[in-house]
């Protein structure tokens, strides 16, 4: 009876377990790390005596009616009136 044989030269090594085992490693050797602090200088730095800086609204909401009525952030303006209100807004943002 003839059993047949494989070829000695297709054998594969699986790498899946040694990759496996060296991740298993570096967290180990991360976690297990510890940070020493470098000695320094201890520097009192000055504190600003400024007032904070608010954020402004950078929104302009303008909304047109079918009755013509312009609301310009709420307010109801005129069209002579809503360009000079633009431009305001755009200088204090």
């Amino acid at each position: 009876m003839a059993f047949y044989r494989e070829d000695d030269s297709d054998i594969d090594i699986n790498v899946t377990p040694l990759i496996d085992v060296v991740f298993i490693l570096l967290i180990f050797f991360m976690i297990s790390t510890t940070f020493i602090a470098t000695p320094g200088f201890k520097i009192n730095l000055p504190k600003a005596n400024a007032p904070s800086i608010k954020e402004q609204d950078k929104n302009i909401t303008i909304a047109i009616s079918r009755e013509g009525i312009i609301n310009f952030d709420g307010k109801i303006t005129g069209i002579k009136e809503l360009k000079s209100l633009i431009l305001s807004k755009r200088k204090r943002i």
